[in-house]
């Protein structure tokens, strides 16, 4: 993993010269930063999975990124991102805990593949669910770190058999409660995503008229 702007000073500027009768380099105050945040870089690294990837920053306040190729789906019934923030509301319970506030989103994404979701400066922690039929749902969570700016992330959804058990025993029980619960907060056209998104697949599951009945 690269991160823009750690390396970005060679140390050919401080290096002495074979000439340089002054004895020996002693590195210099920008080289000694670098090799006190190396430990950061690592620590940092450390709290994402490998499909993710960070700029240096103060905090972040972007995520963005890819979904995996899918195949083309009529408008309403392909791939959906759901985001659950949680903000921080500066009340504390009697254990010392911080308050957070969940709030969720249906976040587009267009023919691509391509996301952004905003984070701002209030949300603690945020994660992402990328749901596609016939896919295994992936998640994707974090919390706010310093030293963290903006964050690329590439989901990568696995083919799976069985979908139809895992559309009903996790995606159903899961939406249908984000559009129901009013904590989350979710925006009507959120609710309107959601639930034409659950029909489409409700209709793929539905089983075959009986045409018996009408003869």
């Amino acid at each position: 993993m690269t991160h823009p702007g750690i390396f970005s000073r060679g140390e050919s500027g401080d290096a002495a010269s074979p000439t340089d009768h002054h004895g020996p380099h002693r590195p210099g105050p920008c080289f000694a930063i670098v090799l006190g945040l190396f430990p950061l870089l690592m620590l940092l690294s450390g709290c994402l999975p490998p499909q993710a990837e960070f700029e240096w920053g103060l905090g972040t306040s972007r995520v963005t990124g890819f979904m995996a190729p899918l195949s083309p789906a009529p408008r309403g019934e392909g791939a959906i991102i759901v985001a659950y923030k949680y903000h921080h509301q500066f009340i504390h319970k009697g254990d010392g805990s911080a308050v957070l506030r969940p709030t969720a989103h249906v976040i587009p994404v267009d023919n691509s593949g391509f996301f952004s979701v905003s984070m701002p400066a209030d949300v603690v922690s945020m994660e992402l669910l990328f749901i596609a039929p016939d896919r295994l749902t992936d998640q994707f969570r974090f919390e706010r770190q310093l030293g963290m700016g903006d964050i690329t992330y590439r989901a990568t959804m696995a083919p799976m058999g069985d979908w139809r058990s895992h559309y009903y025993t996790f995606l159903i029980p899961q939406l249908e409660h984000l559009i129901v619960d009013p904590r989350y907060r979710l925006a009507p056209e959120g609710v309107q995503r959601l639930s034409v998104w659950l029909q489409a697949q409700n209709r793929r599951f539905a089983p075959p008229p009986d045409t018996r009945a009408d003869q």
